[in-house]
């Protein structure tokens, strides 16, 4: 899909340097940033939905005694 990306200076020279350090395209560099947001995100996600999972079971007990405390 294609996409007009408007930024303004102090952004685009982000990406100017950005690009400079992965020795690529702008284009390529607004690509691969997104992508490691992305998976930050996602691994952040995962990080969180596994400390639910353990607090919902391992530690289910230890939860319910410190909610009555």
């Amino acid at each position: 899909m294609a996409m007009t990306l408007r930024l303004d200076s102090e952004h685009d020279a982000m990406v100017e340097a950005l690009a400079r350090e992965m020795k690529c395209s702008k284009h390529q560099a607004v690509v691969n940033a997104i992508t490691l947001a992305h998976e930050k995100v996602t691994v952040h996600e995962k990080a969180l939905e596994r400390a639910r999972e353990i607090l919902t079971t391992r530690d289910k007990a230890l939860m319910e005694r410190l909610a009555d405390a």
